[in-house]
């Protein structure tokens, strides 16, 4: 009874560190259509940019997707607010709140730009 308890105690620890251990390795890019969560390397969720509402700095609370690569949350907190989705609100941790935030945000206008021209020119001809 005693090692299974033992064994018990060190699956969780195991699980815990495996945790901690995958999330210090969670980046994100930007690129020309979707904001992109990577896990090594490997797309594990995406966002489409045209789908992006508005961006904010502010905690949204309890209903958010959460996807930090870091414990220390209070200065790199980033919402990215969206249009479609069960969960509106996406949470990330980017090294440079300020930078990313302003990368993301020109991405969209340039994203939201296209698809204006793109239906101005598509309703002149049609």
């Amino acid at each position: 009874m005693k090692s299974l308890v033992l064994y018990f105690i060190l699956g969780v620890l195991g699980f815990v560190t495996l945790l901690i251990w995958l999330s210090s390795h969670v980046h994100y890019r930007i690129g020309s259509k979707h904001l992109k969560v990577l896990l090594f390397g490997i797309c594990v969720r995406r966002i489409a940019l045209d789908e992006i509402r508005d961006l904010s700095k502010r905690d949204p609370g309890r209903f958010a997707e959460r996807w930090y690569n870091t414990f220390h949350l209070s200065h790199r907190l980033l919402v990215v607010k969206r249009t479609k989705g069960l969960r509106k609100n996406f949470v990330i941790t980017p090294s440079h709140r300020y930078v990313f935030m302003a990368d993301l945000q020109t991405a969209v206008d340039r994203v939201k730009r296209r698809q204006a021209r793109a239906e101005s020119s598509q309703s002149s001809t049609g």
